[in-house]
């Protein structure tokens, strides 16, 4: 997290291609569908994108 910013997600290629794996069945994923993701999270979704336990395959 930037700078102990934990309100905010890194969003890059490497996240838009997890967040894809993991909750949309592999398909193309935008900045706002990883937002959304953690959203539930609120000022802490930054430590949830980060602790978060992807599958492996």
């Amino acid at each position: 997290m930037l700078l102990g910013r934990y309100d905010a997600i890194p969003i890059d290629s490497w996240a838009l291609t997890v967040v894809s794996k993991e909750w949309h069945a592999g398909a193309r994923v935008g900045p706002a569908d990883v937002e959304a993701a953690f959203a539930r999270w609120g000022q802490w979704k930054g430590l949830a994108f980060w602790f978060w336990e992807y599958s492996s395959g």
